[in-house]
């Protein structure tokens, strides 16, 4: 692998510390796909730009990280250390909802993620991690997404993981987009390697998967196996400082506001939801995903019935007089898909004025 002079890494440090804000490296960092916690989190400006062209340099990531910071800031000595570095192979990262697993399986997980799909430790890495279930946020070079991407496994490790979505993060919603940035500024350290045998080994915050004691994270809500209308995942994340490093991303709030005279019965028991919609302010935390809200019924007997992700089905629900939806306060197209990602709150009123 080639090395860069004295001189070279000194234009370097020189550019990223005179040019660059903290928080400007971090957002450098992951856009060129590098994991910030790699780093020290206590480090100066100095120190970390010191450590990161360091790692950049032993792990062939140079390329990249030039790459993105030039179209930032051009700079004419740095574009010409770059001319003479390795090219990089654009990255493309890859949102993975994996619906029966915790962020204390999250060594196991991606592991068995790895295994199921022939992935090597230099093909993959950890962006970030979210909790309710586990989502990780992993970033590749573009042939190995475009092969995930089109020969999905969906069971893992034998059926004890069950991946639900695979979506690119370019495609997801600006909402996301930017709470998956904020999630990675905390996210766990993972070390991933070959072992003599052909297998791959996880380690998250030092703790190699499948020893050690859980991650501290706080986690509630119900969950159950099929995830059905009967299962239906609804949790509540909690953001918490010094929590082994790990990035928390806020799950979708779903807000019923009841104003009729009287509470509003469902068709069937909702777990946390009940049999009906109480007089007043209802809140709860959603599976994030493509819903929709279709009006069925005629103007005399107006019903809503909403479907989601993995089998959500509340079936018709009387809404009593007028009704009104709004996504992170827009009013949606009723009848047709409403992606609702990350930090996204749907508010339904009824009884509406």
């Amino acid at each position: 692998m080639p090395d860069i002079n004295s001189d070279e890494r000194r234009t370097l440090i020189n550019y990223f510390v005179n040019r660059y804000t903290l928080e400007q490296v971090e957002t450098l960092l992951f856009v060129a796909d590098i994991n910030r916690n790699t780093f020290s989190t206590t480090a100066t400006l100095p120190g970390l730009c010191t450590e990161v062209i360091q790692y950049c340099i032993g792990n062939g990531k140079l390329g990249c990280l030039l790459r993105e910071a030039l179209r930032d800031k051009p700079d004419p000595a740095v574009q010409a250390v770059y001319a003479s570095w390795a090219s990089c192979e654009p990255g493309v990262k890859i949102e993975v909802t994996i619906h029966d697993a915790r962020l204390k399986d999250l060594g196991a997980a991606l592991k068995a993620f790895m295994v199921a799909h022939g992935l090597k430790p230099n093909e993959v890495s950890l962006v970030a991690a979210a909790s309710g279930s586990l989502w990780m946020l992993l970033a590749m070079p573009a042939h190995v997404a475009e092969r995930i991407i089109s020969f999905p496994v969906t069971v893992l490790a034998g059926g004890r993981f069950h991946v639900s979505a695979l979506r690119l993060f370019r495609d997801l919603p600006p909402v996301e987009q930017a709470n998956w940035r904020q999630a990675a500024r905390n996210a766990p350290r993972v070390t991933m390697s070959e072992l003599p045998d052909g297998g791959v080994q996880v380690e998250v915050d030092g703790v190699v998967s499948g020893t050690g004691p859980p991650l501290r994270i706080i986690e509630g809500g119900a969950a159950g196996g099929a995830l059905g209308l009967g299962k239906i995942l609804i949790v509540v994340l909690v953001v918490i400082a010094g929590s082994a490093g790990v990035g928390v991303a806020t799950a979708p709030t779903l807000q019923l506001q009841n104003n009729c005279d009287i509470a509003i019965p469902l068709p069937q028991d909702i777990p946390l939801i009940g049999s009906e919609i109480p007089i007043g302010t209802s809140s709860f935390k959603i599976f994030p995903g493509d819903y929709t809200i279709a009006v069925v019924g005629n103007r005399r007997v107006q019903q809503l019935r909403v479907t989601g992700p993995l089998g959500i089905d509340t079936g018709p629900i009387d809404t009593g007089r007028n009704f009104t939806v709004t996504k992170d306060g827009v009013t949606p197209e009723l009848n047709n898909p409403i992606n609702v990602g990350f930090g996204s709150k749907i508010e339904v009123t009824f009884c509406s004025p």
